[in-house]
């Protein structure tokens, strides 16, 4: 062979010898789950990071002072791998989940002030805790969720009747007229309330939390126009004579729709009738201090009326009671029927255990019905990956869009306009993918729904229903779904302001609606005093006919 012709070979060689041996050292970390979460600096983004092994590579994008450095860590349900970066420079890895290689890279761009995290959420603003925080700071804190609402609130077209600039102006003497830091977050979630909007609202700094959010061991529901108990979560009060089906009548003295309408309905914020009964009646209308008791009014199924006084009780106390309830269960019912509850969209590798443990059993069922009842939403993704095993065609998740603003329009008297997508079809590869190869259940398949249905789980309902894969039956869902920014106030507390408008992927609207079932069917007071659940019953009824 010609020398050169050699030379020039085995140079070729060493090229592609090294850039296999390139290839080969990148790092690789091992993932069961499909959500991975992400420390950026020192911020945790909890499951805020899809697998998408389709993308090659899927870049996450961070910003870092020039001449600077920070931590960027990926942090898999198994695996973490974290790199040190700088400006201007790529980060390329793999997570591996089974056989399924995705390719990502870290892209770390220049800080700059538009992207810089302290010029939007600035430490002048962001004030630490005291029993009554300066005038100065009650209206700073006011100003700036008005702004950052005025700015970024995607539903003013949901509310045409308000005057937001005229809203903020009556509020201004409200904060100053506040006496506490306590009372000044009322009023703050009373201004939220006027936006109706279920992602958007003010909450409590934690050094408050005790003194509004403690509860007795109990759930109330309006269930036909009566506030009853629906679920007892300490057994003592079952001892004490606390039933479910028991009426409230009163609260501290006071009538209670006339408590409810007074005491809560102005500080809550929701997008629906049914999803603000929820908030009212079942979230927050016994909450209060845990230093004071909840004296309670109560009827039970003979008539007879009689007082008991409830003890409060904090998050870690509630939490430290016995829990029947789990985030995944799967019951067996009669007639070979899966009853699946699935009550949170927010637990990615604990439904992928789930699936993976019970998936087996559910596919041997004559038919399965999903319980989407009390799932108050998380991730939209853990939705689409449950329905991955009932369906054997591509399906559509959410269009959406957002606020597109840009400043110098306004002079030259152009419109602002709106970005978004469309849905786009997930295909068949990636549900194969995300259901891990296993055959799906193709037989008869309800889901349930009520007013509790929110947010992620109604992603869920808003790809499902389309389908026509089976029938929804219960009562419409929340009606609110987005992508919530947070901000910091004065005095520790923060706010959340939805960014981002959902439809279904045809663009029919459920904002503000909520998804309304095939077979509507609503929960009676009997239901309560005689143990029986209508909705399930009418779900098994419509598998029977099916099987």
């Amino acid at each position: 062979m010609d020398p050169i012709k050699l030379l020039f070979s085995l140079a070729i060689l060493c090229v592609a010898a090294f850039l296999v041996e390139a290839q080969d050292t990148i790092p690789t970390i091992k993932a069961n789950s499909a959500t991975v979460s992400i420390r950026d600096g020192d911020v945790l983004k909890k499951e805020a990071w899809n697998l998408a092994p389709e993308a090659k590579p899927d870049i996450y994008e961070t910003f870092v002072k020039k001449g600077s450095k920070k931590t960027v860590e990926f942090i898999t349900d198994i695996d973490k791998i974290a790199f040190q970066v700088e400006a201007g420079k790529t980060y390329d890895f793999i997570i591996q989940k089974g056989e399924t290689k995705c390719y990502t890279q870290i892209k770390a761009s220049e800080l700059k002030f538009w992207n810089d995290a302290d010029f939007w959420q600035s430490p002048s603003i962001k004030t630490p805790y005291s029993e009554n925080i300066s005038d100065a700071e009650k209206v700073a804190g006011l100003s700036k969720f008005w702004s950052e609402a005025k700015y970024n609130f995607i539903n003013f077209d949901l509310v045409p009747d308000l005057d937001w600039d005229k809203t903020y102006l009556d509020f201004i003497p409200k904060v100053l007229a506040a006496k506490s830091t306590l009372e000044y977050y009322r009023v703050l979630q009373e201004f939220a309330g006027k936006l109706h909007d279920g992602h958007t609202n003010v909450s409590f700094p934690k050094e408050l939390q005790s003194e509004v959010m403690a509860r007795p061991a109990i759930f109330a529901r309006l269930v036909e126009g009566h506030v009853l108990i629906v679920e007892i979560q300490d057994p003592k009060l079952t001892a004490e004579g606390i039933a479910v089906g028991q009426e409230i009548k009163s609260v501290d003295g006071v009538p209670v729709k006339d408590y409810a309408e007074k005491n809560v309905a102005p500080y809550v914020s929701d997008s629906t009738p049914q999803s603000k009964a929820t908030s009212v009646y079942e979230y927050f209308l016994l909450r209060g201090s845990v230093s004071k008791p909840v004296e309670l009014e109560l009827k039970d199924a003979d008539g007879k009326i009689f007082r008991r006084s409830l003890p409060r009780l904090t998050r870690e106390q509630l939490n430290s009671l016995p829990n029947p309830t789990k985030n995944f269960d799967l019951r067996m019912l009669p007639n070979n029927i899966a009853l699946v509850t699935i009550n949170t969209m927010s637990d990615g590798p604990g439904e992928e255990k789930f699936m993976a443990e019970n998936f087996p059993a559910m596919s041997k069922a004559a038919g399965v019905i999903l319980d989407l009842r009390e799932n108050g939403g998380g991730n939209s993704s853990v939705g689409y990956n449950i329905l991955s095993y009932f369906i054997d065609k591509p399906f559509k998740g959410s269009s959406w869009y957002t606020r597109e603003y840009h400043p110098t329009f306004r002079p030259w008297g152009q419109s602002d306009k709106v970005f978004g997508q469309e849905a786009e079809a997930i295909s068949m590869e990636q549900i194969k993918q995300m259901r891990n190869g296993v055959e799906p259940f193709l037989g008869p398949l309800v889901v349930l729904s009520s007013p509790r249905t929110f947010s992620a789980a109604e992603d869920f309902l808003v790809a499902f229903k389309p389908t026509k894969r089976g029938l929804i039956i219960g009562e419409p869902s929340g009606g609110s779904t987005g992508q919530p920014l947070v901000i910091s106030l004065p005095g520790g507390g923060t706010a959340r302001i939805c960014s981002k408008h959902d439809t279904f992927a045809d663009g029919t609207e459920f904002i503000g609606v909520g998804v309304i079932p095939d077979i509507a069917v609503s929960p009676k007071v009997t239901d309560f005093t005689q143990g029986k659940d209508a909705v399930l019953e009418r779900a098994i009824e419509e598998i029977k006919k099916r099987q």
